[in-house]
């Protein structure tokens, strides 16, 4: 499933959200949309979910507007201590299908008996990881073909993690499906990314497949002449430029996404 994000913005009144962000996303891919607290990262999510609309700018999902695309098809999960009060694990289920005609019982059920969840508990006291867990896994049992999920690994355990990874990474591979996830670090779950957004203060910093961006940028040592490249931002005692040269090394995730942040808003 394609997503096509041209010039979005939001406000608030006086307050901006967002500013001209554009983002293009292919069939089958993990995006992973970064940025510190404030950056902007969960009013794009927001947007995409369709809850809010955008003050500025157009979304299109298979070629489609998102006001025209069939809204079972977009599932999501957002902050994980926001639940409907008083729901239990039977009542979601319930919700998730009427809303999805194409929700996966079987598969469901499966995540149910793998975490031992009680269904007949209210979710709000769920532990967080199992709520977390429980949120994610049924928004992903609803079979969307574009899949919405903010801070999906806070409070999971290192072995849960692997286990959500691998069933993300299956999903959108089998689906063709475009998988979202939004947070402040995805650093662990790098192997399986195709594609990096970078907000920063609700402007696009950097939107590129993952192994295009490193290809195209090298980290090198302060004291290195390379005035002939563009300087994005420093890393530590190092600096990350945009340079398919063989010099330097190859930078990590976590180190193109600093070298953003820590430079001058394009």
């Amino acid at each position: 499933m394609s997503l096509i994000v041209e010039k979005v913005s939001k406000r608030f009144g006086r307050t901006v959200g967002l500013t001209g962000v554009s983002v293009v996303t292919g069939p089958g891919e993990i995006v992973a949309v970064l940025g510190p607290s404030g950056a902007g990262k969960t009013t794009l999510m927001r947007i995409l979910s369709g809850e809010w609309p955008p003050t500025e700018g157009y979304i299109r999902v298979g070629g489609e507007p998102l006001s025209h695309f069939s809204r079972h098809l977009v599932a999501s999960s957002g902050d994980q201590r926001a639940v409907l009060r008083g729901f239990t694990g039977n009542d979601y289920r319930r919700v998730w299908k009427l809303l999805y005609p194409q929700f996966d019982d079987a598969l469901f059920h499966i995540f149910v008996k793998r975490f031992s969840w009680d269904l007949s508990r209210r979710i709000e006291a769920f532990p967080m990881g199992d709520r977390s867990l429980f949120l994610t896994l049924g928004a992903l049992a609803c079979r969307p073909l574009l899949l919405l999920i903010d801070e999906p690994f806070q409070h999971l355990t290192p072995h849960e993690r692997e286990m959500l990874c691998g069933l993300l990474r299956a999903y959108a591979d089998d689906h063709r499906a475009t998988v979202i996830l939004a947070s402040s670090e995805l650093y662990e779950q790098e192997p399986i990314l195709d594609r990096v957004v970078v907000l920063k203060d609700g402007r696009l910093v950097c939107a590129a497949r993952l192994d295009d961006a490193r290809r195209t940028h090298r980290i090198v040592s302060v004291g290195e002449v390379v005035d002939q490249f563009l300087s994005i931002g420093p890393v530590l005692a190092e600096r990350l430029i945009f340079c398919d040269e063989e010099i330097g090394r190859v930078p990590t995730l976590s180190e193109i996404v600093t070298g953003y942040l820590n430079g001058a808003s394009f």
